[in-house]
């Protein structure tokens, strides 16, 4: 009700004048209640207020060097509680890793990277991580995945996978979500897709998970070759019972490893209609071919319920 709304803003306002928040939603519901001068005259009086304020606290300008030029990366880390930021700068003198004191704005260590096909960097638990794929015959060198330690930039390891054969192409990518689940991350875990250059077939995907620390392999999942995962979706960790289960949803498959060995502990394919989400340590999935919503327990990896509509279930909140 727009019109209450208004008068909890003007409420707000009485004791408040000064408040742009109330005053910008106060212009919103004079909008919508066709009030459009009065909402007009609202919207540029917060104009003319946000002029005067300062909303940027510092710009720095990255100091001139004839090997680099002007330019970052487009994916910045901020580690806030470091107070740094982590960037890659290029130029003509090739590519560098490095990190940005905040407070200071100096660049307090930078390390020169010889590989040509990185992605940009990613931090977990202090240390940065850099991956590297190969997906054509003229990217020599083997796909890699580097570590530096966040405060000194100091090299802690580079473990490579090496392709199979000049035909295949692999990519190399870090399952984020993995680390959101982890409760010290400890670990990372590495999604290997590879595929035989030139055809979609004949594909391989393989999980890795490794120490971070010290880049220990501590198991190695190939994943059977009919099993296309698609874009890793949701991502849940179950260790509350005698096993600790990794389960994983993608639009095409629901993927169960066991965390400590790898084992492919359950996979079941979905249709193009299907969509499935994590519900309290079980997964809810919404079957739109058929209209229907079941339940699945990841530990007996049975249906527990399922329920039809008659009418179409177009959105979810899980």
């Amino acid at each position: 009700n727009y019109s209450n709304a208004l008068t909890s803003f003007n409420s707000v306002l009485e004791l408040e004048p000064g408040n742009m928040v109330a005053n910008f939603h106060k212009a919103n519901a004079q909008f919508e209640l066709n009030n459009y001068d009065d909402a007009m005259n609202i919207y540029k009086e917060i104009i003319s207020q946000s002029n005067d304020i300062e909303h940027i606290d510092w710009r720095w300008v990255l100091p001139e060097n004839e090997n680099f030029n002007q330019t970052f990366c487009s994916d910045i880390q901020v580690i806030e509680n470091e107070n740094l930021a982590i960037m890659f700068l290029r130029g003509a003198g090739g590519l560098f890793l490095a990190a940005l004191n905040l407070t200071t704005q100096e660049i307090i260590w930078k390390n020169p990277i010889h590989d040509k096909w990185v992605d940009s960097p990613l931090v977990i638990n202090n240390i940065v991580f850099i991956t590297s794929s190969r997906i054509s015959k003229q990217q020599s060198g083997a796909p890699t995945l580097y570590a530096y330690d966040v405060l000194t930039g100091r090299p802690l390891y580079a473990k490579e996978f090496p392709r199979e054969n000049e035909n295949q192409a692999v990519l190399v990518k870090i399952i984020e979500k993995y680390s959101d689940v982890s409760s010290d991350n400890n670990d990372i875990l590495l999604l290997l897709n590879k595929t035989k250059l030139g055809q979609s077939e004949d594909r391989g995907k393989e999980f890795v998970l490794i120490e971070a620390s010290s880049g220990s392999f501590l198991w190695k999942s190939k994943l059977e070759s009919d099993l296309e995962i698609g874009k890793i979706k949701h991502l849940e960790r179950i260790n509350d019972t005698e096993e600790d289960l990794l389960v994983m949803l993608s639009d095409q498959y629901i993927l169960m490893l066991n965390n400590n060995t790898g084992a492919n502990m359950w996979s079941k394919k979905n249709s193009g209609k299907n969509s499935a989400y994590f519900w309290n340590k079980k997964i809810l999935e919404k079957n739109r071919a058929e209209n229907y919503l079941a339940l699945w327990n990841p530990i007996t990896q049975k249906e527990e319920w399922r329920y039809y509509n008659q009418y179409e279930m177009t959105w979810i909140q899980s």
